[in-house]
């Protein structure tokens, strides 16, 4: 039985394009979550976490809670979802990182040493489905929207279960497996979320927030910077609307309906390697 793995990756998530090097092995999308948020903005407490409905678990051994929702929490671990094919393709609504002279820290790929992150997700296979709708701000010169929640699709060709892989971050030392299948007789697609926001917006919810005064920054998107060496010099995204720019989705990125979570603090960001 074919089915789809849906993935929300949202919050101060930081996506990168990873082509392989080796002929024959997967190219690659990362996602960073920074551990650290250097600037004039704050310094602001993110939890990183993995959720997904209990319905989705098969024969789990983990010692999770057997609620409706379980939440796993994702600090010092990476995520892995295996496969091969991964594209490498970055919707529009995802802020471009890229700035000449600045290039990826040394680590963040691989053990991190230096501790720039709390978690960090690969997928190897799948694509960037659609994007959830986000606010307009001012970003390197233009007025457009910057999406704060990514749907990442996986296809399965074959039958469940679907592994999740739970890694130590600094080592690669395998932790465990969380094997999922789709709720029998309501469809053929998991549904995952993963997200990194401050912890008053954990779970998210569709709420009415408060519309940033013109020109308000960002005020977690500068956690991104010190991903980069030398850090980047950019400045961050200045508010300007709710609604009233494009694009929302673009060619190949499909327009999703809200999900929930702030648009104003954590949008996502994107760079191709």
């Amino acid at each position: 039985m074919a089915y789809k793995v849906n993935i929300d990756i949202g919050g101060s998530c930081l996506f990168v394009a990873r082509p392989s090097a080796d002929a024959g092995a997967p190219d690659r999308m990362h996602v960073l979550m920074p551990a650290k948020h250097p600037g004039p903005h704050g310094d602001h407490r993110h939890i990183p976490v993995l959720s997904f409905d209990a319905a989705f678990q098969q024969g789990s051994t983990l010692d999770l809670n057997t609620g409706q929702e379980v939440y796993v929490l994702l600090r010092e671990i990476e995520v892995l979802f295996g496969g091969s094919g991964a594209t490498l393709k970055i919707c529009p609504d995802i802020a471009d990182l890229t700035q000449a002279g600045s290039k990826l820290a040394d680590g963040v790929l691989g053990n991190d040493d230096k501790e720039l992150l709390t978690s960090r997700v690969t997928l190897e296979a799948g694509r960037s489905y659609g994007v959830f709708p986000g606010a307009c701000w001012k970003w390197k010169g233009d007025v457009r929207r910057l999406a704060h929640i990514v749907r990442w699709q996986i296809d399965v060709p074959a039958d469940p279960p679907f592994y999740v892989e739970l890694r130590e971050l600094r080592t690669g030392t395998e932790m465990y497996k969380i094997p999922l299948q789709p709720e029998l007789g309501k469809g053929d697609v998991i549904k995952l979320n993963i997200y990194h926001v401050p912890p008053e917006d954990l779970p998210l919810e569709k709420t009415v927030e408060d519309t940033p005064a013109d020109d308000s920054p960002a005020p977690h998107f500068a956690a991104y910077y010190g991903l980069f060496t030398p850090p980047l010099s950019l400045p961050v995204p200045l508010f300007r609307t709710v609604d009233a720019c494009t694009p929302y989705g673009g060619t190949g990125c499909t327009k999703l309906q809200d999900a929930g979570g702030s648009p104003f603090t954590c949008m996502v960001g994107g760079v191709t390697l």
